[in-house]
């Protein structure tokens, strides 16, 4: 499993920090940071991959899950 980015998720009045790791090509985990202790960010999640769209491993994460997945496509993006 391989740290890929750090992602911050802005849910109303204040934001929830994730480590994001890839454990395979189609499977990412979004780590809950320590910066969350002050703040319950509502734990750990993985994000899968399938075809071209990303669930969640828990629906509870589904915004979440959309927001990083979203990095995690633009950090694979080629740039020109």
């Amino acid at each position: 499993m391989d740290f890929i980015f750090h992602s911050v998720y802005n849910d109303g009045h204040h934001s929830k920090f994730y480590n994001i790791y890839r454990i395979d090509e189609n499977h990412y985990l979004a780590q809950c940071h320590h910066f969350n202790s002050a703040r319950n960010c509502g734990g750990d999640f993985e994000i899968i991959r399938e075809g071209d769209h990303w669930k969640p491993s828990d629906e509870h994460f589904v915004d979440e899950a959309v927001h990083i997945a979203g990095e995690i496509d633009r950090s694979q993006t080629p740039r020109s």
